[in-house]
């Protein structure tokens, strides 16, 4: 029991796997506690879940929930996060293993740092069309991931460019990943967000994608099926060639942009016949 005196709350009782609840003495103006479950006085935010807490329903009225709120909480199964959630802080869900499936609020905007890592039951997660970014390690080491999906209703437009942001390794070692969709009409790789997705084959997205860093798809499924000296082009920009490349590369005619070290790493090209439709090569 937090007593009425206390103001402020440091390590947040991590690492305490009996902990089953934490409770709150009425006087304290600080904090409150519903259900076992730690939040501020005001109840505008999620502080801490007890280690062995498995299911939270979250109130409605609750709008962010806290740095490693869930993180360790193995035995959590099930929690409801309401839609006026709008702010997830890092590491939120860290090494849920119990936990299966998550509904995201619809006003999410930023999947942040570590928020589901090693969550390693998670086998799908549905993304708001609200997201525009997906931070480093979000998703790492969930081994049984096999599909991101985006709740994006039919009847529903979204007005002018929608970006999403895809930062280094948000997939990283999600090895039974076998499709991805990405909100957004803007779709941004930076990195290697899906670094060792082996079985990553379905990327429903790759017709909105405007920003990939050369190597972005080299450690997927879907960039090991093409053929060697296969170009990789989206919107017209040649992004590179899927090595190993022949000695002589053609580029594709109506390629209009050579993205930034397209040709890095290929020691055994020696020429490169380049179409009048290119007007801009990057250094």
């Amino acid at each position: 029991v937090i007593s009425k005196g206390v103001e402020r709350i440091g390590a947040r009782f991590g690492n305490c796997p009996r902990l089953k609840a934490i409770d709150v003495d009425a006087g304290n103006e600080s904090f409150t506690s519903v259900d076992g479950v730690l939040y501020d006085k005001d109840m505008t935010t999620l502080i801490r879940c007890p280690n062995a807490a498995k299911k939270v329903d979250i109130p409605d009225g609750v709008k962010s929930i806290g740095k490693s709120a869930f993180c360790g909480c193995k035995s959590l199964s099930e929690v409801r996060i309401p839609d006026g959630v709008t702010e997830i802080q890092a590491a939120a869900f860290s090494s849920c293993t119990g936990l299966c499936s998550v509904v995201l609020p619809k006003n999410l905007t930023c999947i942040s740092r570590c928020m589901f890592s090693g969550c390693t039951s998670l086998k799908s997660i549905t993304l708001p069309q609200s997201v525009r970014k997906i931070d480093w390690g979000a998703f790492i080491d969930c081994c049984s991931l096999q599909s991101v999906l985006v709740d994006a209703p039919e009847d529903v437009e979204c007005a002018g460019e929608q970006t999403l942001r895809v930062e280094d390794d948000a997939f990283l070692r999600c090895g039974n990943l076998i499709s991805v969709d990405l909100p957004g009409s803007d779709v941004q790789l930076f990195g290697k967000p899906f670094g060792g997705c082996t079985n990553l084959t379905e990327l429903a997205f790759l017709p909105h994608m405007r920003h990939i860093w050369t190597g972005a798809l080299k450690e997927t499924g879907y960039y090991r099926a093409m053929s060697n000296g296969t170009p990789i082009v989206f919107h017209s920009r040649l992004m590179g060639f899927k090595e190993p490349s022949p000695a002589v590369l053609e580029i594709p005619s109506g390629v209009v942009e050579i993205a930034e070290a397209a040709f890095s790493g290929n020691k055994d090209l020696k020429s490169v016949v380049i179409p009048t439709s290119v007007t801009n090569i990057e250094r």
